[in-house]
């Protein structure tokens, strides 16, 4: 068989097995006969758009939730509520198939082999995180197709060539810098995107732009120029959204007014009796929980939803500072919680928990691997690194739990792929790149001062 339509063949596969999984998961929680879990209102927002009353909750104008998936599930809506289930499914089906195949894509811009494109593409597609986001009415399906998108449209040009070899050539050495620049802008875009499904995507694109400009391989100037286009692309469809904001509530919110609530329902004296302090495992719930909410009704009666979200930010950060040896420890507790390697023994089955470990520890180790390799300091692939960090940092501090890691599952899946046992090609390559690029200024050079004379 020809090889380049086996690799096809099996990312199709690939492809059709991921969207078979998740809608297998989904259908019975989606299609079932109960009515549709909507735990955060997204339904309900996209029943407000699609009769005419615009983004609101309640007949009053919000932003307490992000807008793009309200807006994805607004033509399913539109079709009807009772099918609404089938619709949602076949919503997530679609960016499951699509995250996997841009994963692919991308690694091959990234300069990976086939193989380890098609390794990266198998994560995305079986990931437990990211299936089990599938059946819940939530961002995380959204936000990760949005940073896959982004990733590939960074990504550049295909690098592609006939052979098979692991090829991490450095964007100086291949592409137009002006493709550069447009890449990241389009990714930047791709990631404002995500800001507006899941706000703590907005850190990605600062962080990514700041490890641009301090790695090496490229003038500084270049390196800047990349980072202010990844910024450029970002604000992008921020803007429309902060004006929205303003003129709706009053103020020119960019991102939520949600945000003091997630980052207080992490940071109280309830949560932390509660959960920082008990000896043995525990999932938040039960009178202490029912008593935080009282007090966030009581603190927040009578003001408007930015005042109140600014109230609660401002209790949050005043209670962190005032005990700050928990706050550490609490931090510490959610990183634990976000790149755990199983979920909470006290929801889910042991087998579940085993099933779930058995893939997370390998995928652990590849990426750790990967992160040590020098292709993962290297533009573009700096900005999978990103939304690593950033959302480690964002979790650190607000409300986590596992399911917040599905939207990195695609920048794990493209890092873990780098990891090697052996020693690849690519300083090989990118020294004949510099070198046949350094050969080739000193012929121009010769051939502009054989003009002069």
């Amino acid at each position: 068989m020809n090889t380049k339509y086996f690799h096809a063949s099996v990312l199709i596969l690939i492809v059709l097995a991921g969207v078979a999984v998740r809608i297998g998961l989904s259908y019975s929680s989606l299609c079932g006969r109960g009515p549709i879990e909507d735990p955060d209102g997204y339904l309900a927002l996209a029943e407000s758009l699609v009769s005419g009353r615009g983004f609101s909750w309640e007949g009053r104008p919000t932003a307490y939730r992000p807008p793009l998936y309200p807006l994805a599930l607004a033509p399913i809506v539109a079709l009807g509520i009772d099918r609404a289930g089938s619709g949602i499914m076949a919503l997530h089906a679609a960016l499951g198939a699509g995250t996997i195949a841009l994963i692919y894509h991308a690694s091959i811009r990234f300069g990976l082999s086939i193989r380890r494109a098609l390794c990266a593409s198998a994560i995305v597609a079986f990931d437990p995180v990211l299936i089990a986001q599938s059946r819940a009415v939530m961002t995380e399906t959204l936000a990760a197709f949005l940073v896959a998108l982004a990733l590939f449209l960074v990504g550049g040009r295909d690098r592609r060539d006939k052979s098979d070899q692991d090829k991490y050539v450095d964007q100086k050495i291949v592409g137009s810098g002006s493709r550069r620049l447009w890449g990241a802008f389009w990714g930047g875009i791709a990631l404002g995107l995500g800001t507006m499904c899941r706000p703590s995507l907005a850190a990605v694109v600062p962080i990514a732009a700041v490890l641009g400009l301090i790695t090496n391989g490229s003038r500084l100037r270049d390196r800047a120029a990349w980072g202010l286009a990844l910024c450029a692309g970002m604000i992008v469809p921020l803007v429309p959204w902060g004006v929205r904001n303003l003129k709706a509530i009053g103020s020119p919110v960019l991102l939520t007014t949600h945000g003091g609530y997630t980052l207080s329902l992490a940071n109280n004296p309830y949560y932390y009796k509660d959960v920082l302090n008990q000896k043995t495992e525990a999932v938040w719930g039960g009178s202490g929980q029912m008593r935080y909410w009282a007090w966030v009704r009581e603190t927040t009666a009578g003001l408007g939803e930015v005042e109140g979200d600014r109230l609660l930010r401002d209790e949050a950060i005043r209670f962190a500072r005032s005990r700050p040896f928990d706050f550490a420890r609490a931090s510490v507790a959610r990183l634990g919680r976000f790149w755990g390697v199983a979920p909470s023994s006290l929801v889910y089955s042991r087998g579940r928990r085993l099933a779930t470990a058995g893939w997370t520890i390998p995928l652990f180790a590849a990426l750790a691997w990967g992160l040590f390799r020098p292709e993962s300091r290297r533009r573009p692939l700096i900005l999978a690194v990103a939304v690593l960090i950033a959302l480690s940092l964002i979790h650190a501090v607000y409300w986590t739990d596992l399911r917040m890691r599905a939207p990195a599952v695609p920048a794990i899946a493209v890092i873990a792929a780098c990891a090697s046992t052996r020693r690849s090609s690519s300083s090989v390559l990118i020294e004949r790149g510099l070198q046949d690029q350094s050969e080739k200024i000193s012929e121009d050079h010769a051939v502009q001062t054989r003009g002069i004379r």
